[in-house]
């Protein structure tokens, strides 16, 4: 829930900038904005590489699953508005209801509240949790505090405490695996959280450290985050979990890599290639299957249709007319989704 209200991002679609991007208050997507989110289904290996000006992150190879669709509304149609009168935003999640507030310092969490068959109540933050500073840019440098209390017994409360120390420690670009592949410009946000607990004020345990990476954007939720399978490795971390975040909602669940149900997209061969190749697709049933290749620029050099029965199929691809570079083959099918990197060497 923490990360979903993170996304305050965006909708260029460039594949370099001239200067880095500032986030303001301007850039707070407005009520009404609608989000679609996917992560990997397992963990990854992936280099975040250093930070920096200018860099290029690319996160569009692996396998992600659909995770859900959501987006801004306006916190007076919210049961609990009357709890949060400082929001100015709110969002709807499996019956739990997160509040906003957007302000010319920055964008802030106020908490939650919960309404469901069984139980209502409201977590109210003291203080807010702050999101994101404004103005955001390079070197920008925050804490955040999240900490809930609650009694086990009476006369014994345990608190638990999740701080984390974020640096804005590079910029460039972001290329995610869309139905159509997109590279936004963000800002890149480095993460270092500590969690630990009280009982009654007296320390509990041992503190953990965990590392993540968040990639911020102009307007809207588009971006990204890398989180680390094991806590305390460091910010060099290179095995964890990618997720990403588009604009939009989606009315299909779309379904990606190997839980794909209706068929499946294997590597091209050869790769790289000069000047043809063959994609291979295996289909659980006869489908009318599409594949729209795009090269770096995000721009479409071929699309094209086809009828075909189960089984596996070899399907041709021709790239004498094209240059030299990264081309990426989308498959869809049954409303499922996935993509393939191919590499043309001339």
């Amino acid at each position: 829930m923490k990360n979903a209200l993170m996304f305050v991002l965006t909708l260029a679609l460039v594949m370099t900038v001239s200067a880095q991007i500032t986030l303001t208050q301007a850039n707070v997507p407005p009520i009404g904005t609608q989000y679609s989110s996917f992560s990997t289904q397992d963990e990854v290996t992936f280099d975040p590489g250093a930070g920096g000006a200018n860099q290029n992150w690319d996160i569009e190879m692996f396998d992600y699953q659909f995770v859900g669709s959501g987006g801004y509304v306006s916190p007076a149609q919210t049961p609990f508005a009357g709890d949060f009168p400082t929001a100015t935003h709110a969002t709807e999640a499996e019956s739990i209801y997160s509040y906003m507030r957007s302000a010319a310092n920055g964008f802030y969490n106020l908490g939650y509240g919960v309404q469901d068959p069984d139980t209502t109540y409201t977590e109210i933050y003291d203080p807010e949790m702050l999101l994101i500073p404004f103005p955001c840019t390079m070197n920008t440098n925050w804490t955040d505090v999240f900490r809930m209390e609650f009694e086990i017994v009476p006369g014994f409360v345990m608190t638990t405490v999740d701080s984390t120390v974020h640096q804005i420690d590079g910029w460039g670009n972001l290329t995610v695996p869309t139905p159509v592949l997109e590279t936004f410009p963000v800002l890149r946000d480095q993460e270092h959280s500590y969690n630990y607990a009280l009982l009654n004020g007296m320390p509990q345990g041992e503190t953990t450290e965990y590392w993540s990476y968040r990639w911020y954007g102009q307007s809207g939720f588009n971006g990204g985050g890398f989180s680390a399978t094991v806590d305390g490795t460091g910010p060099n971390f290179t095995t964890g979990w990618l997720d990403f975040t588009i604009d939009g909602g989606s009315s299909t669940d779309p379904v990606r890599g190997p839980i794909a149900e209706s068929f499946k997209v294997e590597q091209n061969y050869p790769n790289p290639f000069n000047p043809s190749t063959t994609l291979p697709v295996e289909l659980a049933h006869a489908t009318n299957v599409s594949v729209t290749i795009y090269n770096e620029m995000g721009q479409v050099v071929e699309k094209f249709e086809q009828s075909l029965g189960a089984g596996r199929h070899e399907l041709p691809i021709d790239g004498s007319s094209w240059s030299s570079g990264s081309y990426f083959a989308t498959v869809m099918a049954d409303h499922e989704i996935q993509t393939k990197k191919m590499v043309l060497v001339k």
